[in-house]
């Protein structure tokens, strides 16, 4: 809960340690709320599934790089 407070007033913290390249764009997750990010043009923002789509999402395998 403090995390989700946090990246409401302050912004998200990307994991760089965990990005990956889903086939289309890079993915990661906040350091502070676990939610699922994705980088557009405009810099990271949470992942929506309603906006960028699933369909053409390939899965991060957790026990891969």
């Amino acid at each position: 809960m403090l995390g989700s407070l946090l990246c409401a007033i302050i912004g998200h913290k990307i994991n760089r340690h965990r990005v990956w390249h889903d086939g289309r764009d890079f993915r990661s997750r906040c350091r502070r709320c676990k939610a699922n990010m994705i980088r557009t043009r405009e810099g990271w923002e949470r992942f929506k599934p309603d906006i960028h789509g699933t369909d053409r999402k390939l899965e991060h395998h957790e026990g891969e790089g």
